[in-house]
């Protein structure tokens, strides 16, 4: 069904977004370990990556991996996030092997990744939704998504500070999830002017705001900031001018992975009412969301159209209240994400690696003193 024919009411729905109720941006399964047999060769190179990389042969041996340019028998949503999440994570270790652009990605990986990602919406480059959302498994299958029982599926060099700075996402987008259900709640509230419900998801979110803000401090405790920024942050570069062997559109360039591409944050902002007016962080916002699920990005865009806090905010004093809170609450979080930036990257400043900008490609300290500017309700 076109998002254009859907009812207001039927906006408010989570899973034709393709938001699960349990899991919100996270897929409601495990992410896959591996793929039909046809694909067996990628698996097996993944299995393989980080010592080859480690070794400074991985450009060798993907030079020779066959080329696969029918992705047909990928059937699944959960096939394709496999296949993103390996062919990428492949592309920019090649890219960067040695920490040094080769300046192009071979047949071999550019042609079944364009394939990929065509499928899927998105551009054919590592971010947030392969990084962070489909690169985790439980070690307990019955036991949460939660830092202590996640491990990462894929990796560069490997080692706990690299699964440590994924996985603290993860566990961030796990209990987004829980904000995403009280999001429902109150779009689904406003249709009656149910202010009392309204209020009430609102004090949940404030709740969950302050977790969030609790899991991004955590950070600190597997993460150096020195192998963050020398061993990990090159990877998640961006592409400036990068052929894709046998494919069109050459040479190309794509934004790195950034916290820009978590649609919770956006869905936050947008629910809120926190609204970024300065031109350049506003056009970098809207331009993650290309990188994002596509039923995700549309669900941000469905929410800042039709901003369902407006006439609670205005005509009822304690979701006014809460809703301050819940503001004051992402101030603070945004706040914890400048420290962050300031000690892994700022303070970190070298040679070494491709270039000083954030991996999405800004000044990551100008762009979030910008972000938390603007964090202030224009509802």
């Amino acid at each position: 069904m076109p998002i254009s024919t859907v009812s207001k009411f039927d906006n408010y729905m989570l899973d034709f977004y393709n938001i699960d109720a349990t899991n919100g941006f996270l897929p409601a399964q495990e992410p896959l370990e591996s793929l039909p047999d046809e694909f067996e060769i990628w698996d097996s190179m993944a299995r393989e990556f980080s010592g080859l990389l480690n070794a400074g042969v991985f450009r060798t041996h993907a030079e020779a991996m066959p080329i696969i340019d029918d992705v047909s028998s990928l059937q699944t949503s959960m096939e394709l996030e496999r296949a993103m999440l390996v062919l990428s994570i492949f592309g920019h270790g090649f890219v960067w092997q040695g920490y040094e652009s080769s300046g192009y990605v071979p047949s071999s990986i550019a042609i079944p990744w364009t394939l990929v990602a065509e499928r899927l919406g998105r551009p054919p480059t590592l971010a947030h939704a392969s990084l962070v959302l489909n690169n985790w498994k439980k070690l307990e299958p019955d036991n949460s998504i939660q830092l202590g029982n996640l491990r990462t599926l894929i990796q560069f060099h490997g080692g706990l500070d690299e699964s440590w700075f994924y996985l603290v996402t993860t566990e961030i987008e796990a209990i987004g999830a829980g904000v995403l259900k009280q999001f429902d709640r109150i779009q689904q509230a406003a249709q009656s002017e149910d202010f009392q419900q309204i209020e009430d998801s609102l004090e949940a979110v404030h709740e969950f705001l302050v977790a969030l803000n609790v899991t991004l401090n955590r950070m600190y405790e597997h993460c150096d900031p020195y192998i963050f920024y020398n061993r990990i942050r090159p990877f998640l570069a961006s592409f400036e001018m990068i052929e894709y062997r046998g494919c069109k559109q050459n040479p190309r360039s794509y934004f790195g992975g950034s916290a820009a591409q978590s649609s919770l944050l956006q869905a936050i902002d947008a629910m809120l009412g926190i609204s970024h007016q300065e031109k350049q962080s506003r056009t970098y916002l809207v331009a993650m969301r290309n990188y994002m699920p596509t039923g995700h990005a549309a669900y941000i865009n469905a929410l800042e159209n039709d901003r369902p806090l407006i006439r609670a905010i205005e005509r009822h004093n304690g979701c006014r209240h809460i809703h301050a809170a819940c503001v004051n609450a992402l101030i603070e979080f945004r706040q914890t994400h400048l420290k962050i930036v300031a000690n892994y990257v700022s303070s970190q400043v070298s040679k070494i690696g491709p270039g000083h900008t954030g991996t999405g490609g800004t000044d990551p300290m100008v762009f979030l003193k910008q972000v938390a500017k603007d964090t202030t309700p224009s509802i």
